[in-house]
């Protein structure tokens, strides 16, 4: 529940913990919200609006907001957003998901702006539809149709992203939004004309 305070309070000491016991073996731990869900539609009335930005923004602030005084006061780190690409373009019916998506990428260019100062780099990664347990099995075929890959993305291709934005690897770069797609969002959306 991480638009409730002392819950994301509690996944931190937890996922604090974990790091300081030495189960990330690499000096830069992952610091991520996880929020990508697949949804069919809203219905747009204010509950609905209220709950999603709840959820995918000040859940996700909140959860930053929890690692940020340790973070600040190593004077280095990264964090690591994740939102998919619903974030950069519109699907139908889903507007507050959309709107909502948006903010997290403007909020990681805003935060990678104030926290640079501290050596903390703040990015997203941003994928498309992935064969998760959550992704509805019956679409996949017509979503793998979209892609130029022919397929749609598997979780440890965003995995392997996730990673390298949170080492020392990618020191260089703050306030990025990655695509993990399959090249969804390379077409304007004219059909195939040459074959």
């Amino acid at each position: 529940d991480v638009d409730y305070t002392p819950a994301v309070q509690g996944v931190y000491g937890e996922a604090r913990g974990v790091m300081l016991a030495g189960f990330w073996a690499h000096e830069s731990a992952l610091r991520e919200a996880v929020n990508y869900v697949y949804v069919k539609k809203f219905k747009q009335c204010a509950d609905n609006w209220d709950s999603i930005f709840d959820t995918n923004v000040k859940g996700l602030f909140l959860v930053s907001k929890a690692f940020l005084p340790e973070t600040m006061e190593a004077r280095k780190g990264a964090i690591v957003n994740i939102t998919p690409v619903s974030g950069m373009f519109g699907d139908y019916g889903m507007t507050a998901y959309n709107a909502s998506k948006a903010a997290v990428i403007n909020m990681t260019c805003a935060m990678a702006l104030d926290y640079g100062k501290y050596g903390i780099r703040v990015n997203n990664v941003a994928p498309c539809s992935t064969d998760t347990s959550m992704f509805p099995q019956e679409t996949k075929s017509a979503f793998s149709k979209n892609s130029p890959l022919g397929r749609i993305v598997e979780p440890d291709e965003v995995a392997k992203v996730v990673f390298f934005m949170s080492t020392e690897d990618s020191s260089a770069i703050t306030d990025e939004t990655i695509p993990v797609t399959a090249g969804f969002e390379i077409s304007t959306g004219q059909p195939n004309m040459c074959e």
